[in-house]
């Protein structure tokens, strides 16, 4: 996947670019999605319709995220692949349409979604396995104890959830995006495809 440099907006004076904390990074790339989602939920939408890590949403990603309003020009650097602004968007989507849906309604969605790719039947088979610890963990705060703690609970879901011949860093950053992903793609069933993607 491509990476993208991106530059946020921060409380400060300019100063020699910094790269941010790992903890900043993982709390600005939420806040990012955040952004992206509260100001253009169709565009997010349109974006999490395409299949779950493939090339073409990637692209999507690549090409609306870094000349959106939320970026502008700043001291704090960014460098990250598309693909980890997924789950934030699915987070941010999620919770905006159907955050307040309880936990039965989200399994009988979850039964009739259908996966396009081995991505998406990872991440519908987590969420599917345990409803209640993926929707508890996307209300965490990133790389917050909080956060580790779900992830590893919803760790010991993921194995059998892991399709033949791929291969998974059981990172809490990858659990987490994967439970977000599955909530919104079993809430939303975005349109079937004529073939699978990446």
């Amino acid at each position: 996947m491509r990476n993208l440099v991106l530059f946020l907006a921060v409380a400060a004076a300019p100063v020699a670019a910094q790269p941010a904390a790992p903890v900043d990074v993982a709390r600005l790339m939420q806040g990012l999605a955040s952004c992206v989602g509260a100001a253009e939920p169709e565009l997010v939408g349109t974006i999490l319709d395409l299949p779950l890590l493939s090339t073409e949403q990637s692209v999507a990603i690549a090409r609306a995220v870094p000349q959106h309003k939320c970026l502008v020009q700043s001291p704090t650097m960014l460098r990250f692949e598309a693909t980890a602004m997924v789950g934030g968007l699915a987070e941010e989507l999620f919770l905006r349409r159907f955050g307040e849906r309880d936990v039965k309604w989200l399994v009988a969605r979850n039964g009739t979604a259908r996966p396009r790719n081995q991505a998406e039947d990872l991440a519908l088979c987590l969420v599917g396995r345990d409803p209640t610890n993926s929707r508890l963990l996307i209300d965490t705060i990133p790389s917050s104890p909080e956060e580790g703690m779900m992830a590893k609970r919803l760790s010991d879901d993921l194995p059998p959830c892991v399709p033949q011949g791929m291969t998974l860093k059981f990172a809490p950053a990858n659990v987490r995006m994967f439970a977000a992903a599955g909530l919104y793609l079993s809430a939303h069933h975005p349109p079937s495809t004529a073939t699978a993607a990446n």
